[in-house]
């Protein structure tokens, strides 16, 4: 794979890692209103901390050059965390070539 390409893939990757704190900033500002739920804002924000976590440390592991992978990751984004964290997965997706070799 060019490298490039890797660089605009790992951009792609890890501006989705970091817009995920966006999302819990939100949930937290939900949970010190005292929005009723409390259980469930706090396992949200851990799941989507775990989730940007993954994101950022992805080019170590080498996990963002996969393209089921990141198709995997678009998925869970846009169902479970936000729509604006998906969308940079999905034009990171489109970067990869079809083929799975990495």
């Amino acid at each position: 794979m060019d490298k490039t390409v890797k660089k605009k893939v790992l951009f792609l990757t890890k501006l989705s890692g970091w817009l995920c704190f966006f999302q819990i900033a939100f949930f937290w500002e939900l949970y010190l209103w005292g929005y009723e739920p409390r259980f469930f804002l706090l396992g949200m924000m851990g799941i989507i901390l775990v989730f940007a976590l993954v994101l950022l440390l992805s080019d170590v592991t080498e996990l963002c050059y996969n393209r089921n992978r990141m198709r995997r990751w678009m998925i869970f984004a846009a169902v479970f965390v936000s729509v604006l964290v998906a969308i940079p997965l999905y034009f990171a997706m489109r970067k990869l070539p079809k083929s799975n070799r990495y």
